[in-house]
This record gives C-alpha cells, structure tokens and sequence, in this order.
C-alpha cells in the first residue's frame, strides 16, 4: 500500500500525529523516543519506510498482543 499523505500511519491508515511534518513546524515527534520494535517496524511496507510514521495506537496494539511494556 503507498500512501500519498505521510500524515497516515503505513499500517492501519488512521491520522499518525507526526509532529515532524510541516504543518506542524518540524517539531519533534512522540516516536523520536519511543521503543518502536524491529518486528513491527518491518511490518511497514518498503515503499512506506522512512517516509510515515506509525501511530501510536498500533504501537501500543502491537505490545499489548505482544506482552511487552
């Protein structure tokens, strides 16, 4: 899936809060310091890596599945 808007998460395609894009002054986003596991990170199509951010709501999805904190 290619997604035009970046303000899409790559995974589920809900609104992603990227506070780094320009409309929100290239500020700094949530995920600058959020522990974002490699399994999930590689769930985001190649086309789409690097260039969106995933939500918060499938990060925390992903652990609650998962088991991690």
């Amino acid at each position: 899936m290619t997604l035009e808007n970046k303000t899409r998460c790559p995974l589920c395609g809900h609104e992603n809060g990227c506070q780094n894009m320009p409309q929100n002054r290239g500020g700094d986003c949530w995920c600058f310091i959020a522990n974002i596991p490699k399994p999930l990170l590689e769930k985001v199509p190649e086309s789409e890596r690097r260039r969106s951010c995933i939500c918060r709501h499938c990060v925390d999805a992903y652990k609650a599945e998962k088991g991690i904190s």
